[in-house]
């Protein structure tokens, strides 16, 4: 069982389905029973593509002041590009734990996958080749994934409860964003208990939520829970062919489409989301090979921007989808 917190008052418990009518009767501040889920991890020229050197040259590279937390499968902090930009750092794996086939460490704030490392090297690396696109900010490391062995293959699994517990952590800790690059089976209607995490993250507390659009494509209704999010901001992949220019971009054939099945638009932008050099998690351990292709969380480098013109959470999210749509 786990319990919080300042971000949705909430407590998930396994619990016998028939026990259900009978808690309600008895704790009658229980407001609503939702079902849990569990997620999977979603995931060089991507900079140019967004634009981020034009940012970073003006001195908008996210100051030390910015907090981004990746909610992930932890980060490797001895890697080069990473060991400054990492702060704090906490585990919450309590429900993912008592996964069959959990493959992880429960009490190490490591990244044994390699899907949380990726993503924080495309966030915030110092490498002067491969550089985050906030390479100026400090890392948050809400560990709340975990390797999972599922028929002789690793995946990188998370449970609802534990990303809950770790964006609770990371709202205390000051967070002004989280990204999310998981997504998992629901109705995408923003009823699910994950979805609804996430928005009380983003208006009562306004820290800025960018959330993947999932990996489900290329069919229509293929966004991912928490990506049905009304107020966070929901990334779909593009694929930039290998260059900066626009005008070769394509959707990548994975990437989440819309419509919701209450019949929303999502995702909200798309971004450079294939074949990105990030870093690679025990680097030193894979004959110093430090770098992998993978996915890009590029909304948090989207919020970077629209951060720098207008500080206010939804106010950033406005000039993100009016710049989209211009």
């Amino acid at each position: 069982m786990t319990a919080g917190g300042a971000v949705l008052c909430s407590v998930a418990a396994a619990l016998p389905a028939g026990s259900l009518p009978a808690l309600l009767e008895e704790v009658p501040s229980v407001a609503r029973v939702l079902p849990h889920g569990s997620r999977r991890a979603s995931l060089d020229t991507s900079v140019a593509t967004v634009g981020a050197s034009s940012w970073t040259g003006a001195g908008y590279d996210g100051s030390s002041s910015t907090l981004v937390c990746v909610l992930d499968t932890g980060i490797d902090s001895s890697h080069p590009a990473l060991s400054g930009p990492v702060g704090p750092e906490a585990v919450f794996l309590e429900a993912g734990s008592q996964a069959s086939g959990f493959s992880d460490d429960a009490d190490s704030d490591d990244d044994f996958h390699g899907h949380g490392t990726h993503v924080a090297g495309i966030v915030m690396s110092t490498d002067s080749t491969y550089q985050g696109v906030a390479k100026g900010g400090v890392l948050l490391d809400g560990k709340c994934g975990f390797r999972l062995l599922f028929e002789g293959n690793y995946y990188g699994s998370l449970e609802d409860a534990d990303i809950m517990a770790a964006g609770d952590w990371a709202a205390g800790q000051g967070a002004d964003a989280v990204n999310g690059s998981f997504g998992g089976g629901g109705t995408t209607d923003g009823s699910s208990g994950l979805t609804l995490f996430f928005e009380a993250l983003v208006d009562d507390l306004g820290v800025f939520a960018a959330l993947a659009a999932g990996n489900s494509g290329p069919d229509p209704g293929t966004v991912t829970v928490p990506g049905d999010s009304f107020n966070a901001l929901t990334a779909g992949s593009l694929d930039d062919k290998g260059s900066a220019s626009h005008t070769d971009n394509s959707l990548s054939s994975f990437s989440g489409r819309g419509p919701l099945d209450d019949g929303r638009r999502k995702p909200d932008l798309c971004a450079p989301g294939a074949n990105i050099t990030s870093c690679a998690a025990a680097w030193n351990s894979l004959g110093n090979a430090r770098w992998l292709k993978g996915e890009f969380p590029a909304a948090v480098e989207a919020w970077r921007k629209a951060r720098e013109a207008d500080p206010l959470c939804e106010e950033a999210r406005r000039n993100l989808l009016r710049q989209q749509e211009e």
